[in-house]
């Protein structure tokens, strides 16, 4: 099985390809249900930091609220496909295999 998801562009600031590994991640506004796909190669490697301590990072769970946006990460995938969807959005599919499923 595999999950497909659309993310803006200009939140992708590394360039990526089929193959890929990538934490995968979201924000969405408190109150609300419509959650924003984001992918990062490097936070990958390194985690994402939480809000009141960056430093103290995770491929898994809530990282914290700012400013009414909430941030969760869902674990590290490899990419399946890409499709342009057209100027401001890629529609991502991610193998279901967390790479990093064992860590915090």
């Amino acid at each position: 099985m595999k999950y497909t998801f659309k993310v803006d562009k200009s939140t992708i600031t590394e360039s990526i390809s089929v193959g890929d590994a990538v934490l995968v991640y979201s924000t969405k506004k408190e109150g609300s249900d419509n959650e924003r796909y984001r992918i990062s190669k490097l936070l990958a490697q390194e985690g994402l930091g939480g809000n009141m301590d960056s430093s103290i990072k995770r491929f898994h769970g809530w990282r914290g609220t700012s400013f009414g946006n909430s941030t969760t990460s869902y674990g590290v995938y490899k990419i399946q496909k890409i499709i342009d969807l057209n100027e401001d959005y890629f529609r991502i599919t991610i193998d279901k295999e967390d790479i990093k499923k064992d860590l915090p």
